[in-house]
């Protein structure tokens, strides 16, 4: 019997800026990581389901920390006619009055001019760049 192989689907062209913000992120040595919010099934063992929180509604796409200040980051990607839904906007206030930094990009060059704004957190304490290598031993080799 043959195995059959699912064609890979094309991601949502949201999905893919994200993916690309995350990979220019991760070489410039910033920390970040994407964000899922709402819930998701999930089996139970001995059958039947329940229902897994993700991050709340509203929460940015990409979040991640300047270095050396810590300051946590927000940066929800948009498409070309997309805009923020209610969620998205509270979050985005909540977040301010708290002290973090947000940004609606539509581009992974809008994304890296946030970053870049907000003080991209590539020097480390000693004032050199970080390596990938230090990244990878600070990080214990972990990409997020």
């Amino acid at each position: 019997m043959a195995s059959r192989t699912r064609p890979k689907r094309a991601l949502a062209p949201e999905s893919q800026l994200v993916r690309n913000i995350l990979a220019a992120l991760e070489a410039r040595g910033v920390w970040s990581w994407r964000v899922n919010s709402g819930t998701l099934p999930a089996a139970r063992k001995g059958g039947g389901e329940y229902r897994v929180k993700q991050a709340p509604a509203g929460t940015p796409d990409i979040l991640g920390v300047l270095r050396p200040s810590g300051v946590l980051f927000g940066l929800e990607a948009k498409v070309a006619g997309r805009v923020q839904n209610p969620a998205q906007r509270v979050w985005e206030a909540r977040a301010q009055m708290h002290g973090v930094k947000y940004r609606v990009v539509y581009s992974v060059s809008q994304a890296l001019a946030a970053v870049d704004e907000w003080g991209t957190g590539t020097a480390c304490a000693s004032g050199g760049v970080v390596s990938s290598g230090e990244r990878q031993r600070v990080d214990g080799g972990v990409r997020g």
